[in-house]
């Protein structure tokens, strides 16, 4: 019996909701930016984040394993997303019933528009899956913060010396600084550095950053 390509993709689905996959994650020929449809992409119902894509083909050859390659990379660059976790199933026949074997791609870090081909004994779980996309997130999380924080360890240092500068200068009676000049001086600095902390008291003022705002507003 031949079995359709439509047939594989049907029998695939079940299978993953089989393996404890949410109905609702999975996500069927969706619409991307380059208008390709990838097969299947795992999605975290709650955050809509990608968690993996998935391209089903009818039959195993080094043809279709080229394609598969090609067609995933494309989609992963699609969703501006290259370290996804990208998958080419393909059917196969134990014990008269019909299972799937599975070959990660990988993007070359040397060639972006190539791929590196492995053997994939299992298929990860979802619970994997959303959990090692929240640690890629919160690794993102965390170099941005060593990023920030060293941006504003410059930006300290560099209003340290201004302000030094402009204190020898008062002493040396080269200009003079009143109170309300040097309140004028404190709130430049506060605005400033204002985008680097979560919250800020200065001169009597508190500035407060809405960061839980913006995550809602990232979230949704």
């Amino acid at each position: 019996m031949v079995i359709k390509e439509i047939d594989i993709h049907n029998f695939f689905i079940d299978y993953l909701i089989s393996k404890g996959f949410p109905n609702n994650s999975i996500t069927v020929h969706p619409l991307l930016e380059d208008k390709s449809r990838p097969d299947i992409i795992i999605v975290d119902p709650v955050t809509n984040k990608p968690l993996a894509i998935f391209e089903v083909k009818r039959e195993k050859s080094n043809n279709t394993i080229s394609i598969s390659e090609k067609q995933l990379i494309k989609y992963a660059q699609a969703i501006k997303n290259p370290d996804i976790p990208l998958f080419a199933v393909f059917p196969i026949a134990v014990d008269n019933a019909l299972e799937f074997e599975f070959f990660t791609v990988s993007i070359s870090p040397e060639n972006k528009e190539t791929g590196i081909i492995s053997h994939q004994v299992t298929l990860p779980t979802y619970n994997l899956l959303k959990n090692s996309r929240l640690t890629e997130e919160l690794s993102k999380i965390s170099d941005q913060r060593e990023r920030t924080i060293g941006i504003f360890e410059i930006i300290c240092w560099i209003l340290a010396v201004f302000v030094l500068i402009v204190l020898i200068a008062d002493l040396l009676n080269i200009f003079k600084i009143d109170f309300q000049q040097l309140g004028l001086i404190g709130l430049i600095i506060g605005l400033i550095i204002l985008p680097y902390a979560n919250k800020l008291k200065i001169l009597g003022f508190e500035f407060e950053r809405l960061t839980q705002s913006k995550k809602d507003k990232d979230e949704k």
